[in-house]
């Protein structure tokens, strides 16, 4: 059995890339292709089995899109994927989203900004005495 090969078309930093190869373990060979030199990453996305995206359109080129026709899932990070053009992707390529996974910390921060109108809390702070010092020392500068 040929091993799948997890392509990865957006720049991880080490923490994300350690998740992912916790995650993944040996069920994937796991390529970031913007790690990949312009010359490979033909090769490397003939040989991708899953594809893990931020945006198609500005992370494959028109021709790299063509390359995908053996993808058996096109994962997106994003919860949305209204802004990207679907339909420059092959017609057959099954298409995941992230839908909900940021629904608990947008609540939460919705709710926060909520609480922080009804406190009046933007305009209060600019009310303090050390914030109105610090001004009136940046205005004399």
């Amino acid at each position: 059995m040929n091993t799948a090969v997890l392509v990865v078309l957006f720049d991880v930093e080490h923490g994300g890339r350690r998740v992912i190869h916790e995650v993944i373990g040996t069920v994937a060979d796991v390529l970031y292709l913007p790690d990949v030199e312009a010359a490979a990453r033909a090769e490397v996305l003939r040989r991708a089995t899953v594809i893990l995206a931020q945006n198609t359109a500005t992370e494959l080129t028109p021709d790299e899109r063509a390359l995908i026709h053996q993808v058996r899932l096109l994962q997106f990070y994003t919860a949305g994927v209204d802004f990207i053009p679907l339909q420059e992707l092959p017609a057959d390529l099954p298409i995941a989203t992230n839908g909900g996974a940021f629904a608990e910390p947008m609540a939460e921060h919705a709710l926060a900004l909520t609480l922080a109108a009804a406190k009046r809390l933007f305009v209060e702070h600019r009310q303090l005495p050390v914030f109105s010092a610090m001004k009136e020392d940046s205005h004399r500068s």
